[in-house]
């Protein structure tokens, strides 16, 4: 099935001609009539995966471990993959989850084509699609996408795509903080809540894309352009430059080791709001593997779990030639002089005792991230 469908297939490349740099891919049918798959292609470094940290959430798909980076088709197989890596995903769940994902990007293909003067150009190169799972009407899709494309349509004037880059200057933070609180409470704006528009102002101070700004409010990206374009109307947000997340700017990966669920979840809690990644792992013995596979920027360690502290893990990654420069931050609720000096011994660069307090962990995690970062 799988042979007889790629070759009786075909993709094409729509280019778009407002977002600089980006282009959308659809795999069909060569009469056109069943779609196999629709993903964006060229995009910069960084924006396949705030796509999809922002979308399965939405669908209710929650994924423990994301890779550093996606490049362009890799989604389709990183679903693939969760297929078989847990009880999260079977192959019904997975079907509709790459249907939902070929839909959202579908939508986005029909705004660009009501655009271009030209056909769609075709791809000698087809998707990767092994094995192919997706197979749907395009006629209904064309129904069901309707609203949704213009909805984007009307929003193209101002927010040409979900990647497009928004930025705010800093010195207007307040600014945009009062006009939150004197909007029309009808307008999409006041979806968010204060702490919410707190956290945008710190993304858009970086300059962050729409995906990723939906991600951190929990918004459906439309929802969230639509309260962005309130901002922009009232000239507090502008749009950005097209530039792909610097080492400045890029989500980082936070991997909390700690056997206790309560405090991995509290850690997230405190952290993701600020637009990290946080990875939370129980299990210090499946730790190494991990930190190998994935090279996260940051290491929260527990020290004490059973099987193998965090002293005898620190030594480990500190051994390991491939991971040794990870920062490592210890969690622990020793509190003696004798541990913090052994800690400094293992290269551990912070200590924070237990309960642990949110302003303590921001500052640790912002300063260790800048000092990985220098030269």
């Amino acid at each position: 099935m799988v042979s007889s469908v790629e070759q009786t297939s075909a993709t094409f490349d729509l280019v778009d001609p407002v977002e600089t740099g980006l282009t959308w891919q659809v795999m069909v049918s060569t009469d056109n009539r069943q779609l196999f798959y629709a993903t964006a292609s060229h995009v910069e470094q960084g924006y396949h995966l705030e796509r999809l940290q922002c979308l399965l959430p939405l669908f209710g798909i929650q994924v423990d471990q994301w890779p550093q980076q996606l490049a362009c088709g890799e989604d389709y197989q990183f679903i693939y993959q969760l297929m078989f890596a847990g009880p999260t995903l079977g192959l019904r769940t997975g079907r509709e989850l790459l249907l939902k994902l070929a839909q959202e990007a579908y939508c986005h293909c029909l705004v660009v084509r009501q655009e271009q003067a030209k056909p769609a150009r075709r791809n000698k190169d087809t998707i990767s699609l092994s094995p192919i799972l997706v197979e749907a009407s395009v006629a209904k899709l064309n129904q069901l996408t309707k609203q949704r494309v213009k909805v984007w349509q009307e929003l193209r004037h101002w927010i040409p795509s979900p990647f497009s880059r928004l930025r705010v200057d800093p010195s207007r933070l307040s600014d945009l903080v009062d006009f939150w609180q004197g909007a029309d409470p009808t307008q999409p704006i006041h979806k968010l809540e204060l702490t919410q528009i707190t956290r945008w102002g710190r993304l858009l101070q970086e300059g962050s894309t729409v995906y990723r700004l939906a991600a951190n409010a929990g918004l459906a990206p439309t929802v969230a352009a639509q309260s962005l374009v309130a901002l922009m109307q009232a000239g507090w947000v502008e749009l950005g430059q097209p530039s792909s997340p610097t080492a400045e700017t890029a989500v980082a990966t936070i991997c909390c080791i700690d056997d206790s669920k309560a405090v991995a979840q509290s850690i997230s809690d405190i952290l993701t709001p600020e637009g990290y990644r946080v990875v939370s792992l129980q299990d210090p013995l499946k730790a190494l593997a991990y930190l190998e596979d994935y090279q996260p920027d940051l290491v929260l360690l527990d020290i004490l779990m059973p099987e193998l502290n965090g002293y005898e893990l620190c030594r480990m990654i500190r051994q390991n030639h491939v991971i040794r420069a990870i920062p490592i931050a210890f969690l622990t609720g020793k509190d003696g002089l004798f541990d913090k000096l052994r800690a400094k011994l293992l290269g551990v660069k912070d200590y924070m005792t237990k309960p642990i307090e949110p302003t303590e962990l921001h500052e640790c995690v912002k300063r260790l991230l800048a000092q990985s970062r220098c030269p």
